[in-house]
C-alpha cells in the first residue's frame, strides 16, 4: 500500500523572527526604562488614557507617589523628523528643553522636539532620542541615544 505525504513546508530560517521596530524614536523615563515611539504615539501620566484625537496612543505609566504628574499628562507623537509634545491639560504643565537651549512651557497646540530634548512632566524628566539601527555597528544604544 502506497503512502502519501503532505507537501514539504517551505524552508524557514533558523534565525529568530524580530518584531518590527516601533519607530525611529526612543523615550527614556527617569527610572531608565526606554520605550519605542511608534506612529500612534505615547500618552504619559500616572494612569494615562489615550485622548480622543489619538485613540491608539500607547499608555506609559509614570510611578509618581508625590503626584506632580497628572493622571493623563502629556502626549508624544512623531511628526516627520521631530516629536510633537502636547500638554493634555495637566495640572503642573509640560516644559521642553532642547539639547542646547532653555526650557519652554508647552502650549496646548504643542511644540516640536528634536533628538536630545528633555520633556519635564512635574518633577520628572523624560529624555527623547533616536533608536539605534540594529545593523549599524557605530549606532548608539537606546540609553546613550536618549
Amino acid at each position: 500500500m502506497a503512502t502519501t505525504t503532505a507537501p514539504a513546508a517551505p524552508a524557514t530560517s533558523d534565525a529568530p523572527t524580530v518584531a518590527p521596530e516601533p519607530g525611529p524614536w526612543a523615550v527614556r523615563l527617569p527610572d531608565g526604562t526606554t520605550y519605542g515611539l511608534g506612529s500612534a504615539g505615547l500618552v504619559l501620566g500616572r494612569n494615562p488614557a489615550a485622548p480622543a484625537a489619538h485613540p491608539d496612543a500607547v499608555p506609559v505609566r509614570i510611578d509618581d507617589p508625590g503626584k506632580s504628574v497628572s493622571k493623563t499628562h502629556a502626549l508624544l507623537v512623531p511628526e516627520g523628523e521631530r516629536i510633537r509634545v502636547l500638554d493634555l491639560r495637566s495640572t503642573n504643565g509640560v516644559a521642553l528643553t532642547p539639547r542646547q537651549g532653555d526650557a519652554t512651557g508647552v502650549p496646548s497646540e504643542g511644540l516640536l522636539a528634536a533628538p536630545g530634548a528633555i520633556v519635564a512632566l512635574g518633577d520628572y524628566a523624560i529624555a527623547l532620542g533616536r533608536r539605534p539601527h540594529r545593523d549599524a555597528a557605530a549606532a548608539e544604544t537606546p540609553s546613550a541615544a536618549v
